[in-house]
């Protein structure tokens, strides 16, 4: 597996300045899950011959999780406030999400549209889930160079957020198309808002 860099500047609209990638320098023949296992010495080696150090400590640093770190699911919901509709998307994914939900896992969720069905106002919602280990284990590869990820997100959703609001026109579908050696992901979004994924 590799690891993927993209080293973007906000000058005149967003620029990329270089992308590369290369292999994961793992500590020994582990599961691509397992972020544990990142030899941390050979990776920052890796990254500084392109981007140093020192410039990367002072950027917001943005990290995308891979698809098969994710689970996401769609729900319709009655519209409701904010809190509650937190509440109710987070109770929804634990009761329905295969695998079952263990409070190892973090949920992150976002609404994709509203709809009327026999005369109630509803909100389609998207919630993905991921594990707590595998963001302490992002964490844990950064302590070395004393810096903090200003985002960690599914990449499915990092284009999205990096494109800015006033490049979507009102109610316009963008798709993100990610052609992989291995793997094909599409993500819909709706004015910034991941809609549907799919590895």
């Amino acid at each position: 597996e590799n690891t993927k860099i993209a080293w973007l500047e906000q000058k005149n609209g967003l620029q990329l300045l270089d992308a590369f990638l290369f292999k994961t320098p793992y500590v020994s023949a582990v599961q691509h899950k397992d972020l544990s296992q990142i030899e941390s010495d050979t990776f920052w080696k890796e990254i500084a011959a392109r981007i140093p150090l020192s410039h990367l400590k002072r950027s917001r640093i943005g990290i995308g999780l891979p698809s098969n770190l994710i689970s996401t699911l769609l729900v319709s919901l009655p519209k409701m406030g904010i809190l509650e509709l937190s509440s109710a998307a987070i109770i929804e994914a634990k009761r329905k999400m295969i695998h079952a939900s263990t409070p190892e896992h973090l949920f992150e969720w976002s609404i994709a549209g509203e709809s009327v069905s026999a005369n109630v106002n509803k909100y389609a919602v998207v919630i993905i889930r991921t594990e707590k280990g595998f963001i302490q284990n992002i964490l844990d590869i950064f302590k070395p160079i004393d810096a903090i990820p200003s985002l960690i997100i599914p990449s499915c959703c990092a284009l999205p957020a990096l494109v800015p609001k006033d490049a979507w026109g009102k109610d316009e579908d963008i798709a993100f198309i990610d052609l992989g050696a291995g793997n094909l992901n599409i993500s819909i979004c709706r004015s910034g808002n991941l809609v549907f994924t799919r590895s």
